[in-house]
């Protein structure tokens, strides 16, 4: 690709939304990638890639690979982190992708299994994450417990009791 107005130009032709002359707004950029995160497939993809490259706020190129990394294969979430030209951003992503990887490991625990963990050393996004989303009673036990918030503690709470 030639750069991020070529991009925008094929994102706006698949998603319907008219750019116009608003390529320097932020606001409107994101907008369009909002859309096109919303309904992704494997075009959308690859353009929202390019954006993570070429995306001159470095926030905005952040928000959109925090969005796609939870959809696409583990395999693939190296590349999306390591599209970010921001060094801090990158981390910051990859840190995310560590954490998703190892919500999708305890999703697949059968309830039985045998776990060691140390749930106060996660990010509270990944023990909220955990608490919602994990069936294992043992960590769901250990967030019940040591649980970082309150609202954590709970949902384990709940999660436990059902």
């Amino acid at each position: 690709m030639d750069g991020l107005d070529e991009v925008i130009d094929r994102l706006a032709a698949l998603t319907g939304v008219d750019m116009g002359a608003e390529r320097d707004d932020e606001h409107k950029r994101w907008e369009l990638y909002r859309r096109a995160l919303d309904d992704l497939d494997e075009s959308r993809a690859e353009l929202l890639r390019e954006v993570v490259r070429l995306e001159g706020d470095d926030e905005i190129a952040l928000s959109v690979a925090l969005r796609v990394l939870p959809v696409v294969p583990s395999e693939r979430r190296p590349g999306w982190v390591n599209q970010l030209a921001d060094e801090r951003n990158r981390r910051y992503a990859d840190n995310r992708r560590a954490d998703l990887d190892l919500l999708d490991r305890f999703r697949e625990l059968p309830d039985g299994a045998d776990v060691e963990c140390d749930v106060t050393s996660w990010s509270q996004w990944l023990q909220l994450r955990m608490a919602l989303h994990v069936e294992h009673a043992g960590v769901l036990e250990q967030l019940a417990g040591s649980g970082s918030t309150k609202r954590i503690r709970r949902t384990a709470g709940e999660r436990l009791s059902r």
